[in-house]
């Protein structure tokens, strides 16, 4: 088994795709994302962001028993 320094590997890899093109060119930027839309009950965009998700919710008074 041959053992290469991880630099000597990186080196390899390097000539051997020499010329190629990258794979990350041919890709599309745009796959996978979606336009967003607000909804009415979307909460507001403010400061306490933890208020506009859970709002006035209160957890049970027996939670853990």
């Amino acid at each position: 088994m041959n053992k290469k320094s991880l630099e000597d590997t990186i080196r390899a890899v390097g000539q051997k795709y020499k010329n190629r093109p990258s794979p990350l060119l041919m890709m599309n930027p745009n796959v996978g994302i979606a336009p967003q839309q607000v909804t009415p009950n979307s909460p507001p965009s403010s400061k306490n962001i933890r208020n506009a998700l859970i709002g006035d919710f209160k957890p049970p008074q027996d939670t853990f028993r």
